[in-house]
């Protein structure tokens, strides 16, 4: 898990695993595929609509269930970290998220999922220390 983290943060292996991700999801229908980029055209891929919907209804869902999965927790939790979810839930839907989380992460069966949880917090402060001590 510290691994792959790592090599998400480091950036070496993050283009081709979002490549790889996004074909899939492409092959899948869920997601188109396009040109981009501010400097240079690059590949990207732009979800569809519906599958957008239906995955934030999904998510929806699973926050109303007393007992949440770890990988619904994972998910909504990397979504919460970059930002993604408040363009789709309400005040007090995000409250409740957080709620969620917190308490997921105090069950001891989910361990591990609060280590992942804590180191890539962890990493984020870093990342953004790194970023400004190179401006500064």
């Amino acid at each position: 898990m510290e691994k792959m983290m790592t090599d998400f943060y480091a950036g070496g292996r993050n283009k081709k695993l979002a490549e790889k991700i996004g074909e899939s999801l492409c092959k899948d229908g869920a997601a188109v595929e396009a040109k981009g980029g501010l400097f240079a055209p690059k590949r990207v891929f732009i979800p569809e609509k519906a599958y957008k919907d239906e995955l934030i209804g999904m998510i929806r869902s699973a926050v109303q269930e007393e007992e949440m999965d770890p990988c619904d927790v994972a998910l909504i939790w990397l979504l919460q970290q970059a930002n993604c979810l408040k363009q789709y839930f309400l005040k007090h839907e995000t409250d409740q998220l957080k709620k969620k989380l917190k308490e997921m992460k105090k069950d001891p069966l989910n361990k591990q999922l609060a280590n992942m949880i804590d180191y890539v917090s962890d990493m984020t402060a870093v990342m953004a220390v790194v970023v400004v001590t190179a401006i500064n």
